[in-house]
C-alpha cells in the first residue's frame, strides 16, 4: 500500500503545530514503512527515504475517527513515541491502520519463525550487490573514460605531428611549384582561356538546350489546358444531359401522377353512378312493392264488398 499523507511535525507557527506532506509505501514482504518526502519515480528501491519505520516496533494504531472527519490516526511504537498522522480521506484513513496492523502481526510471526530476518538479510545482499555493481560500473566507466582521454591525447599529439610534417611538405611543394610557376605561367593562361572558351560553349549549349525545354514544357501545358477545357466541356455536357434526364424523368412522373389522378377521378364518378343507379333500382323496387301492396288491399277490399253484398 503507499499514498500521500501529512505528519505532525515538532515544530509551530502561530500557536499551531505545522504538518508536512510525507508519501508512505509499506513494504509488506519485509515490513518496513518508508517515508519519502515525495512518490520515488523508480518505485520503494528508486528514492532515498526520510525515515524507515520497523512495523516491528508498532506497538498498536488508533484510527481517530472523530478528527479531521476522520482522516486522522495515530502510529504508537514501542519506544512510547508517537508518529501523528492525517491520510488523505477518512476511508484511506482506515485502511492506512487496518494494513499497518495487519503487518505489524505479520511481522511478529515472521519474527519468530526466523523468516523476517531472511527476507531483510536477503535485501540487504541485494542492495549490497547493485551497489557494488553500481560501483563497478562505475569504476569502469572512469577507467574507461581515463582510457579514451588518453587515446585522445594521443591522436591529438599524433595529428600535430602529421600537421607539422603536412606543412613541412606543403611548403616544399610550394617552393617546388615557385621555381617551376614561370614556365607554367604562359601554359595555365593558355589553357584557362581554352577552358574560358569552353564553358562559353557549354553554357550556349545549356541554354539552348534550356529554351527547347522550355518550349516543351509550354507546349505540354498548352495540351494540358487543352485536354481540361475538354474535360471541363464535356463534364458539362454530362451534367446538362443528367439534368435533362432528370427533368424528363420529373415531367414522366408528372404525366403519371396526373393520368392516375384522372383514373381515380373517373373511377369516383364511376362509383358515384353506380350508387345513384343502385339507389334508383332499390326507389323502383320499393314503388313496385308498394303498388303491389295496393293491388292487393284492392282486391281484399272489393272480395270483402262482394261478400257483404251476398249476405
Amino acid at each position: 500500500m503507499e499514498g500521500q499523507v501529512q505528519i505532525k511535525s515538532g515544530r509551530k507557527r502561530f500557536g499551531r503545530h505545522l504538518w508536512d506532506k510525507r508519501y508512505f509505501m509499506l513494504d509488506t514482504r519485509r515490513c518496513w514503512l518508508k517515508v519519502f518526502e515525495k512518490q520515488p519515480s523508480g518505485g520503494i528501491d528508486g528514492g532515498e527515504e526520510v525515515d524507515t519505520i520497523d512495523t516491528l516496533n508498532i506497538k498498536f494504531l488508533e484510527h481517530l475517527s472523530s478528527k479531521k472527519g476522520g482522516a486522522r490516526f495515530d502510529i504508537h511504537k514501542t519506544d512510547g513515541t508517537i508518529m501523528q498522522v492525517q491520510a488523505a480521506t477518512a476511508t484511506e484513513g482506515g485502511q492506512w491502520t487496518d494494513a499497518l496492523q495487519r503487518n505489524a502481526e505479520r511481522a511478529e510471526e515472521l519474527e519468530g519463525s526466523g523468516e523476517l530476518d531472511t527476507r531483510r538479510s536477503q535485501y540487504r545482499e541485494a542492495l549490497e550487490r547493485e551497489k557494488r555493481e553500481a560501483e563497478q560500473k562505475e569504476k569502469e566507466a572512469a577507467e574507461a573514460a581515463e582510457r579514451a582521454k588518453r587515446e585522445a591525447e594521443e591522436a591529438t599529439e599524433k595529428a600535430k605531428q602529421e600537421a607539422q610534417a603536412a606543412a613541412a611538405a606543403e611548403k616544399a611543394k610550394q617552393e617546388a611549384e615557385s621555381a617551376a610557376a614561370a614556365a607554367a605561367a604562359e601554359k595555365a593562361q593558355q589553357e584557362a582561356e581554352a577552358a574560358a572558351a569552353a564553358e562559353k560553349a557549354r553554357q550556349e549549349a545549356e541554354a539552348a538546350a534550356a529554351a527547347d525545354e522550355n518550349a516543351k514544357q509550354e507546349a505540354d501545358a498548352a495540351a494540358a489546358a487543352e485536354k481540361a477545357g475538354q474535360e471541363a466541356e464535356a463534364a458539362a455536357a454530362a451534367e446538362k444531359a443528367k439534368q435533362e434526364a432528370e427533368a424528363a424523368a420529373a415531367a414522366e412522373k408528372a404525366k403519371q401522377e396526373a393520368e392516375a389522378a384522372a383514373a381515380a377521378e373517373k373511377a369516383k364518378q364511376e362509383a358515384e353512378a353506380a350508387a345513384a343507379a343502385e339507389k334508383a333500382r332499390q326507389e323502383a323496387e320499393a314503388a313496385a312493392a308498394a303498388d303491389e301492396k295496393a293491388k292487393q288491399e284492392a282486391e281484399a277490399a272489393a272480395a270483402a264488398a262482394e261478400k257483404a253484398r251476398q249476405e
